[in-house]
């Protein structure tokens, strides 16, 4: 071969441009493709309806007092985001009572916020207030769990002193 024909074809091989612009033409229309199919899909199947709640962000106070043949725990918000009262619940390794409620060791807010009815919010200010025969060393909880989710988050939680 000679010098000149291996310059021109050098020459041919750099200038050539035929066959990128249907390669990057194929890639773009792929990937637009892939792109529209996981939108519609995401659409159809609904799955954007199952984002998470985000926990909310309050502060609930205990105060623990003791006395005769009974001991009470008052529970307070102390402020923050307002949460549904159907959504809150508080536990105990301990059995008590609220608001005229019978013994037990899980009760819902609506139900222990001296109300008894629910459709209240929990706002800076609510309390509700439980009685046992003895808390002492027992664990209480304040719960959020809403309604038609499986998620839940301790919000406070209080060890009453032995």
């Amino acid at each position: 071969m000679t010098d000149r024909k291996r310059t021109l074809e050098l020459n041919a091989l750099f200038t050539d441009e035929d066959a990128v612009s249907p390669v990057i033409g194929v890639i773009l229309m792929v990937a637009i493709t892939v792109i529209l199919a996981a939108v519609i899909g995401t659409f159809v199947l609904g799955l954007g309806q199952n984002v998470q709640k985000t926990t909310p962000q309050a502060s609930f106070s205990m105060n623990y007092n003791s006395g005769g043949t009974q001991d009470w725990v008052n529970i307070t918000d102390d402020g923050g985001t307002t949460i549904k009262d159907t959504d809150l619940t508080i536990k105990s390794t301990v059995s008590f009572t609220a608001n005229s409620t019978g013994p037990k060791k899980s009760l819902g807010w609506e139900q222990a916020d001296g109300v008894d009815h629910a459709g209240n919010d929990v706002t800076a200010g609510s309390s509700a207030h439980l009685q046992a025969s003895s808390f002492k060393g027992s664990t209480i909880r304040v719960v959020w769990s809403p309604a038609g989710s499986d998620q839940s988050a301790t919000l406070r939680k209080y060890s009453v002193p032995a």
